[in-house]
């Protein structure tokens, strides 16, 4: 019984390590999305939330930084 214990408590911390790069992961690419759309859109949507970078993204009116 105790080894079976041990082995459920290994697989959970490496789901945990697992769950923690995939979340550095995430906050990574997410920096590189929001800089790319700041270098896209000029230095005045440094300014802007991430969300509303987004919804530039999405405006079919919106164009690119000249």
């Amino acid at each position: 019984m105790a080894a079976v214990i041990a082995q459920l408590e290994g697989q959970v911390a490496s789901q945990k390590k697992e769950l923690e790069y995939a979340r550095l992961k995430i906050q990574v690419l997410e920096e590189r999305l929001r800089m790319q759309r700041i270098q896209k859109y000029g230095p005045s949507s440094e300014k802007l939330s991430n969300l509303q970078l987004e919804l530039l993204e999405q405006e079919p009116g919106v164009s690119r930084k000249k």
